[in-house]
């Protein structure tokens, strides 16, 4: 072969083809909640939510400031199977901040909705 017909490098274009993809792919991944349910807020064991990892953990905010735990219980669902056994077995960190998200006093004022 001849030294003509090597492949080009990559153009800005493509660059931006890959990023655009990439950016795709990440709005698209699915997050599941794996830590118990809290009537006063809106954490719901098992509830799915899709977008960006940050765009999910803004979604339970106020949640993540009162309990920072809640945001190691929410987990790719690629990774729940995984995570949901390790919350079953004790012992281990997921279920120790299950523990944690259980036992903690939310405030009810600062998720509730106010009444008109």
């Amino acid at each position: 072969m001849s030294e003509d017909t090597k492949k080009a490098p990559a153009t800005e274009p493509d660059k931006r083809k890959t990023t655009a993809a990439k950016a795709a792919k990440e709005a698209a991944e699915a997050f599941v909640y794996i830590g118990p349910s809290r009537r006063e807020t809106k954490l719901t064991e098992g509830r799915i939510m899709t977008g960006t990892r940050a765009e999910v953990l803004d979604h339970f905010a106020e949640e993540v400031r009162q309990v920072p735990e809640v945001e190691k219980l929410i987990v790719p669902v690629a990774e729940l199977s995984a995570a949901r056994a390790q919350v079953r077995a004790g012992g281990n960190l997921l279920s120790h901040l299950y523990e944690k998200v259980k036992a903690a006093a939310f405030s009810v004022a600062a998720t509730a909705k106010e009444e008109v």
